[in-house]
């Protein structure tokens, strides 16, 4: 039997892993953690927890060591990322691991439009700083180590679907709230990969019999359109269509505006906007101190260089009306859509003989189910819950 060492064993996609490993039989799983702060959901089966520091290889030596195989699933800072990932690949080939699966993601090729199919020989352009640019050079760090001869696997997944999956719940928030809006009426793809079904590719990726170390990525391949997520999340969200459209190009100009670094100019127009919100000018007239501050602050905007100072004053004298302007949407699923991408798993079908094993309509039950049984929808309590 397999005994694999999964690396952050306590996050969605490790402590859905572990429990497929418990549930089958046909793996022993190591769980390997940085602290027990959020391992509930593995401490429910009563397994042990293997303690790991990423930054300190003598600890995960001793976490590997008697593994025949590695998972990697961990998240953290940039030098968790990449110094936590360094020592962990020297120390799987410390201890003669016999394959190394690495969990990377499609925001390695970048956040904004680009081929209508995308598959591994896409370009990978992710922004400067980004997240994709830490998977990026995670899965460099990978490739170099199967070079050197660690057998080594990176599965790279679109967005992820079913129980515990927190996109899914920022949907449904942007749902209830109303602040969520389909991009050209919902008819964009739509590339999800259900939770059990990343981690039945990984399973097969351990058994890879050709690993070359590069990206394979993994898509379920139902052919979804924005749509079709939409109208499935409605009755979890309390809601129905239809919803508000978004033509694309203003879309795409919202997703590059919350992609771009943030700047002194844009902070100081964003303060601007709330300076003419209705509520704040009613708090600045019955609050001096705060009148004070607001004064305050539009004298030092007429005092900043013109290209800082003049988008604050002229939004803060703007009329409600145009200050407010359209509603605000959600930027994570206004992102996700203006993406446009259908990714390939051909790669995934040929290398690990991948299919998906859960239907759309299986994922969202899924989702559902956990959704509704961790926020007490449908509870004698349900009409305060909702609001919280």
């Amino acid at each position: 039997m397999k005994k694999v060492a999964v690396i952050g064993a306590s996050g969605f996609v490790g402590a859905t892993f572990v429990e497929r490993c418990l549930a089958s039989g046909r793996i022993e799983p190591v769980a390997v953690i940085h602290t027990t702060g959020n391992a509930w959901r593995l401490a429910r089966h009563a397994i042990p927890l293997v303690l790991a520091d990423a930054l300190d290889p003598a600890s995960l030596e001793r976490a590997l060591a008697g593994c025949t195989h590695v998972v990697n699933c961990a998240l953290g800072g940039r030098q968790v990322m990449l110094d936590g990932l360094a020592h962990t690949l020297k120390a799987a080939s410390a201890v003669g691991v016999k394959r190394f699966v690495h969990v990377s993601s499609i925001a390695l090729f970048g956040e904004l439009p680009r081929d209508r199919v995308a598959d591994e020989r896409s370009e990978a352009r992710p922004a400067k700083g980004s997240y994709g640019a830490l998977k990026l050079a995670q899965d460099r760090l990978v490739a170099a180590a199967h070079d050197r001869g660690l057998p080594s696997v990176v599965v790279c997944p679109t967005h992820i679907f079913g129980a515990y999956s927190q996109f899914l719940g920022a949907v449904v928030n942007a749902l209830r709230s109303r602040r969520f809006a389909l991009v050209e009426r919902g008819e964009l793809p739509a590339s999800f990969v259900d939770v059990e079904n990343l981690c039945a590719a990984i399973e097969l990726a351990l058994d890879c019999e050709r690993p070359d170390g590069r990206p394979i990525i993994i898509e379920d391949g139902h052919g979804l359109c924005w749509r079709d997520v939409a109208n499935a999340l409605a009755p979890v969200a309390d809601a129905a269509p239809p919803f508000p459209n978004l033509d694309y190009p203003r879309a795409l100009a919202r997703a590059r505006e919350t992609l771009a670094p943030p700047t002194l100019r844009g902070a100081l127009r964003r303060l601007a906007g709330h300076f003419v919100s209705p509520v704040f000018k009613d708090m600045l007239k019955s609050d001096p101190l705060l009148a004070r501050l607001g004064e305050t602050a539009l004298r030092t905007a007429r005092g900043l260089p013109p290209a800082l100072g003049k988008p604050f004053l002229r939004a803060a004298s703007a009329p409600p009306a145009e200050a407010a302007g359209a509603p605000e949407f959600d930027d994570w699923s206004t992102r996700a859509q203006a993406l446009t991408v259908r990714f390939s798993t051909e790669r995934a079908r040929t290398l690990l003989g991948y299919k998906p094993e859960l239907s759309f309509a299986e994922s969202v039950d899924a989702f559902a189910r956990w959704y509704r049984a961790t926020h007490g929808q449908g509870s004698a309590d349900w009409a305060l819950l909702r609001n919280l």
